[in-house]
């Protein structure tokens, strides 16, 4: 249940908390969740499970992301080296339970090249991108039997630069996907076997540097 408002009358309704959910992953652009090295993201730790048990972390200096104090923004950028940050932990959602991955984003260009938001840092098996072409993302999982499905963004007509959007995608326990931006569900429904779960370790690429995204 969801309630909103400036001066919500009493009611048995509550504001959702990801707490109160089986949430596996829940990443904050907030310093306090950051080590930082001057303005370099070493580790962004989720804020679930409660005691730092789960983190994404980058070593090596020039792959780090970038923390932009004044907008309170963790910045991934395609320059002389692509960033991108790891889990050592896989995390495995379970198509045959149903799950969700929603997101708060912006690219400073949406259609220069394939990126990828989310996916597998060993492998091109599992990944959640945005598309060059501006009006597609592609969701890939399922390991070794992994299936390839694209959804065509038609409300909005493509994506602005620079501009943050809501992005959801639902799968529910049959396998089929549904693509939200800014709470619109998109027309294209896409179908997967619901023995084909998604596995998600690495954010900013897949592959530990491939098809990194720009400016997210």
């Amino acid at each position: 249940m969801l309630g909103l408002g400036a001066s919500a009358p009493a009611t048995d309704f509550k504001s959702w908390n990801p707490e109160d959910e089986n949430i596996v992953i829940w990443l904050t652009a907030r310093e306090e969740d950051l080590t930082l090295s001057t303005a370099n993201v070493v580790t962004w730790t989720s804020r679930v499970p409660k005691g730092g048990d789960l983190a994404f972390t980058q070593a090596a200096e020039e792959s780090q992301p970038n923390w932009e104090e004044a907008t309170q923004e963790v910045v991934f950028v395609v320059a002389n080296t692509d960033h991108q940050i790891d889990a050592d932990t896989d995390i495995v959602l379970d198509t045959s339970s149903g799950w969700t991955i929603a997101m708060y984003i912006r690219m400073r260009d949406w259609k220069t090249a394939n990126q990828v938001i989310i996916g597998e840092k060993d492998s091109n098996n599992n990944y959640f991108r945005h598309d060059a072409t501006n009006k597609t993302f592609t969701l890939k999982m399922g390991g070794g039997t992994a299936q390839s499905r694209t959804f065509t963004v038609d409300t909005p007509d493509g994506l602005t630069n620079d501009q943050y959007y809501h992005i959801m995608l639902v799968s529910d326990i049959e396998g089929g996907c549904v693509l939200y931006i800014d709470n619109v569900a998109q027309t294209d429904e896409e179908d997967f076997a619901n023995d084909r779960d998604f596995t998600i370790n690495e954010i900013g690429g897949k592959n530990t540097t491939s098809q990194c995204m720009d400016g997210g």
